[in-house]
């Protein structure tokens, strides 16, 4: 099963990055920041709802962002910040595994 979104970004990748080095550079970048993004979305959307209100605040901030440091930073903030002791179970218990839950 192939994600379809990941799946159009390689396809554009492939069709506009054989016009020039230059133009596949551009792709490549587009392609790193649309990683990142649903990756931060997907892991700042796995935190459970607390009375500290983590993941309101970065949501609140990625809709606000102007730049991939922001989204960024919610990663980090997600992974090893704070916010990382309201994941959901599946996700916290990884790291200590050394592999995700399937």
């Amino acid at each position: 099963m192939t994600f379809a979104p990941l799946a159009l970004m390689l396809a554009r990748v492939d069709r506009y990055g054989a016009d020039s080095d230059s133009a596949l550079f551009n792709e490549l970048l587009y392609a790193g920041e649309f990683v990142a993004k649903i990756t931060t979305a997907a892991l700042v959307s796995a935190i459970e709802d607390d009375c500290e209100n983590h993941r309101y605040r970065m949501l609140h901030s990625l809709v606000r962002a102007d730049g991939v440091g922001d989204w960024t930073r919610a990663l980090d903030e997600t992974l090893i910040g704070p916010a990382s002791q309201e994941l959901a179970g599946a996700l916290s218990d990884a790291p200590r595994q050394g592999q995700l839950a399937a």
